[in-house]
């Protein structure tokens, strides 16, 4: 079997909605190992299949599934000790972070940052 371009490079996608969880599915498609953190609630996204009346059964949203393949996932609160002990285990390993949370604008976006700071060699933010 043929290896794929990016077999070897970890990504941590904290994406929601649209342009940036795609970039990381193009990532994961192209062989990079995803990781997508979400919070203890889930994505925002999981309701997007109700909301536009997509066909949705009760574990089942196309449009979620579609911009998540081949992703892995992980639930974390990032508040926690623990949360945050997990997030610098994951970062240690990870060559690319994909997010689409506005700097200075959430407290999110503060926490991966700061988290983050000189762990990661890339950095896609896409808002």
């Amino acid at each position: 079997m043929a290896t794929l371009p990016l077999e070897g490079y970890q990504v941590l996608d904290f994406s929601t909605y649209a342009a940036a969880p795609v970039c990381a599915m193009t990532l994961a498609d192209w062989g990079a190992d995803v990781i997508k953190v979400e919070s203890l609630f889930g994505d925002a996204f999981r309701l997007f299949g109700f909301i536009m009346r997509c066909p949705i059964a009760e574990n089942d949203n196309i449009q979620f599934e579609l911009d998540n393949r081949n992703k892995r996932g992980i639930a974390l609160d990032l508040k926690t000790p623990e949360g945050q002990e997990i997030i610098q285990r994951l970062l240690k390993g990870t060559d690319v972070l994909v997010t689409n949370y506005r700097p200075k604008r959430s407290r999110a976006s503060a926490s991966i940052m700061r988290l983050s700071r000189g762990n990661i060699p890339g950095w896609f933010m896409l808002i």
